[in-house]
């Protein structure tokens, strides 16, 4: 790939950008996304080329640009460096669905084979030392393609003990090359140029001619061949980060461009077996382009075939440069300079192994009356649920939870305390094996001012038979009181409960309560013309601009229109 040739002097500068929610003096979250993510840091920050994956997501191999290809069998946990292989100039490697078979191709010498799963490596100097860009395997390893800069694409059917020339592909300056599960179908595609199909296992081809050429940097298709996604890091105007999104679901025989994600400098995608889950990245640090400092991008991910797309914010921005899913889509990898893993929140929690590792809480003394808290380190280990207590001698212990919602911080004031006041406060985290608390801190509201008493306290307890003092509560202000003070819920109407996110594109029960309740608002001009339209179940761009209306109205920000954990806390604590 033009991203993988050296010999540049190629400076690879990476940050990570963390995308944080927020509001004045409101509660905090960090993170979201259909996936909860971790960095595994075993492997060290490298410049990785890309990732593979075994189809139950516990075999991952990545190649470093300029080094060796490492190898985990723990799910990204722990790595080791494959030095049979040797330190190379690698290509971007494939392998077969199960992690046991294995191919990559070093620039400017030969093919490499592992059976091994990576333990041991084999030299298939058949084709010759090349330029190598790409290679790709079939799901059971049996056939290869690898894609040289400039030449033929070659291709095996032996598991890469025999090679045969594709003539019919052409002598060209290939990007990337893609082999289907089944491997009947191939994809090349050309920097600077166009794709070229085969659906005879490369034995003929098909020069795609329907999309204008462009500098094409990533191909990922379904295990059967159908679904086939194309990206570019620039169109057919050659415009930096002005690249588009192609899907065919004919194996190549036509093509939509998707524009609902919208033209970014894209370089990395990935698809399921399914080719319903797609993984988007964008961002570029090597070759042509070379920008400096690099292009960042955000990662994103489809659980429809393309139709809608979430940002990974907990990733924030970084030069994407590999995804790769388990075939259930459960698991996902993704590298920039670091690897990540990610579990799959969409629809319902992931598989949990162990109790959450327990939160740090951090808690000051604001005034007689209030504190502020902090919960950090919170670990993606399946949490469902986050949150704090606190109790005083004689008084009942209160509990505030909240939705986890993939966050990793939670933060905000508590009002409403007791003056002169000594609390012991904890905070906690659930996932589906259990709740672990942090230690145990206390704290001491300040003195008691002139007329001020402490609250006559007398419960022993949630169990106590004596009457239990006014519960503290949790105050999100707005940027905007007097115009948020003014948009209160009518008398006598119940607000809804908001149990999940939301957001454009979703449909349902759901959405028409999330409907009723904006209508019921009244916030301005976008409400009063989703109430003109009414509640249709559909969250479309009527629902999106009158839930940013509200948002704006509230100081919530970003003010996107999703509808997510922080505008639920918003509502749940103001109506």
């Amino acid at each position: 790939m033009r991203k993988n040739i050296l010999g540049k002097g190629t400076l690879v500068i990476l940050l990570l950008i963390s995308y944080v929610y927020s509001a004045p003096h409101a509660f905090a979250f960090i993170g979201s996304g259909n996936y909860l993510w971790t960095k595994q840091t075993a492997a060290g920050a490298r410049t990785w080329l890309n990732i593979v994956s075994s189809s139950d997501g516990s075999i991952l191999a990545a190649p470093d640009l300029n080094g060796y290809i490492y190898v985990s069998t723990t799910t990204g946990a722990t790595w080791t460096p494959e030095t049979s292989a040797g330190s190379r100039i690698w290509a971007t490697m494939g392998m077969s669905s199960n992690g046991a078979v294995m191919v990559d191709a070093a620039q400017g010498s030969d093919i490499y084979v592992s059976t091994t799963t990576g333990a041991t490596w084999t030299d298939e100097t058949g084709p010759g030392a090349k330029t190598w860009i790409a290679t790709a395997a079939s799901s059971n390893g049996t056939v290869m393609a690898a894609a040289p800069d400039s030449g033929d694409i070659y291709v095996s059917t032996t598991t890469g003990a025999t090679w045969t020339d594709e003539t019919g592909s052409g002598s060209r300056s290939w990007e990337t090359v893609a082999v289907s599960g089944n491997g009947s179908v191939i994809v090349g595609a050309v920097w600077g140029g166009d794709l070229y199909v085969s659906t005879t296992t490369g034995a003929t081809w098909t020069h795609v001619t329907s999309i204008p050429a462009q500098d094409w940097v990533n191909v990922a298709m379904s295990s059967d061949g159908s679904h086939i996604v194309a990206v570019s890091y620039s169109d057919s105007t050659f415009t930096t980060t002005n690249g588009t999104v192609w899907i065919s679901t004919d194996s190549g025989a036509t093509w939509t461009q998707n524009t609902n994600i919208g033209l970014n400098g894209w370089y990395v995608v990935g698809v399921t077996p399914d080719g319903q889950e797609i993984g988007l990245g964008a961002g570029n640090v090597y070759g042509n382009i070379n920008p400096t400092p690099p292009a960042l991008g955000h990662f994103y991910t489809s659980m429809d075939g393309g139709a809608h797309w979430t940002e990974e914010a907990q990733l924030g921005q970084d030069a994407w440069n590999g995804v790769a899913f388990s075939s259930d889509g459960k698991h996902l990898a993704v590298v920039s300079s670091d690897i990540w893993t990610g579990i799959e929140t969409y629809g319902s929690l992931p598989g949990v192994f162990s109790p959450p590792v327990a939160p740090t809480l951090q808690v000051s003394v604001q005034s007689s009356t209030s504190a502020s808290v902090q919960l950090s380190s919170l670990q993606d280990n399946g949490i469902s649920t986050i949150g704090y207590a606190y109790a005083a001698s004689g008084v009942a212990t209160t509990t505030r939870s909240f939705p986890a919602g993939g966050q990793t911080s939670l933060s905000g004031p508590i009002i409403g305390l007791s003056c002169g006041t000594t609390y012991s406060i904890w905070g906690f985290a659930t996932n589906t094996l259990g709740t672990t608390n942090s230690t145990t801190q206390t704290f001491t509201t300040q003195a008691c001012a002139d007329g001020q008493t402490p609250q006559n306290n007398s419960s022993t307890g949630l169990n106590g038979g004596a009457s239990q003092a006014p519960s503290p509560t949790i105050k999100l202000a707005t940027s905007h009181p007097a115009t948020a003070a003014a948009t209160t819920t009518p008398a006598a109407t119940s607000t809804p409960v908001f149990p999940s996110n939301l957001k454009k594109g979703d449909s349902g029960e759901k959405v028409i309560a999330l409907q009723d309740f904006l209508i019921r608002l009244a916030t301005g001009p976008a409400a009063a013309a989703l109430a003109s339209s009414g509640a249709s179940g559909y969250f479309g761009t009527l629902t999106k601009a009158a839930l940013v209306e509200l948002q704006k109205t509230a100081g919530i920000s970003p003010a996107s229109g999703y509808f997510g954990p922080f505008t639920r806390l918003y509502i749940r604590s103001h109506f």
